[in-house]
């Protein structure tokens, strides 16, 4: 009885080890990337897109100068530099909007529409309000 019992013991860790003794439901697969992800993202990227290309034609003129951003590109930058400071600026707001859509906030949208906000309102700036275009 003894020996039965010491079998048993022996044996229940090895039944309990089976992968399929222990089935458990998947977790639904969530796509973090949708319509909506790359919506936002296409919506920054054209603002970008607006504020360099009046950035660029306000400098043709020779009246004005980069205001803003001078800090990161210069008073006088050229498009590629403004090119590759908006290609990190776009990439690491869609990687911020990417982990907080993941993580499951409600709020995963903003840094993206921030940036698509801040862009469209200086190339506004640019184009209509300073004359420069």
């Amino acid at each position: 009885m003894k020996v039965a019992a010491l079998l048993l013991l022996l044996t229940l860790p090895l039944a309990a080890a089976d992968p399929s003794a222990m089935i458990l439901p998947e977790a639904p697969k969530k796509h973090v990337v949708d319509k909506k992800f790359v919506g936002f993202a296409a919506l920054q990227v054209a603002a970008n897109i607006f504020d360099i290309e009046s950035t660029i034609g306000m400098q043709k003129k020779g009246l004005c100068k980069e205001g803003w951003s001078s800090w990161a590109v210069g008073e006088h930058p050229t498009r590629p530099q403004l090119y590759a400071t908006a290609a990190l600026a776009n990439a690491g707001t869609a990687t911020l909007a990417y982990f907080l859509k993941k993580k499951g906030k409600r709020y995963w949208w903003l840094p993206q529409v921030t940036a698509g906000s801040v862009h469209t309102f200086a190339a506004s700036r640019n184009r209509f309000w300073l004359g420069c275009y």
